[in-house]
């Protein structure tokens, strides 16, 4: 099996786990009850801009760049992300 097959089966697998487990469901509930109350994700921010939410959802957004297709070819994330800063004069 491909490398990267494997990978994505172990993601799977871990997500699964983690998707059954009861007692990290409550304490993750816990902890964003609190952080959310203490206004934790204020304290963010990502190429000058705020972060409005977790910032775990940069990851989540980096990963979605990561697949994107431009002009019929797949664009790394890094060079999408190098490609719009510059256009928002965010890189200079």
């Amino acid at each position: 099996m491909p490398e990267t097959l494997r990978f994505l089966d172990e993601v799977k697998a871990n997500v699964d786990r983690l998707t059954a487990d009861a007692d990290l469901h409550a304490s993750a509930r816990s902890w964003l009850s609190e952080l959310t109350r203490k206004r934790y994700v204020d304290s963010f921010t990502w190429l000058g801009r705020p972060v409005i939410q977790l910032p775990q959802d940069l990851f989540v957004v980096q990963e979605i760049v990561g697949y994107l297709h431009i002009d019929g070819r797949t664009v790394p994330w890094r060079e999408m992300v190098a490609r719009h800063a510059t256009e928002l004069g965010e890189v200079r």
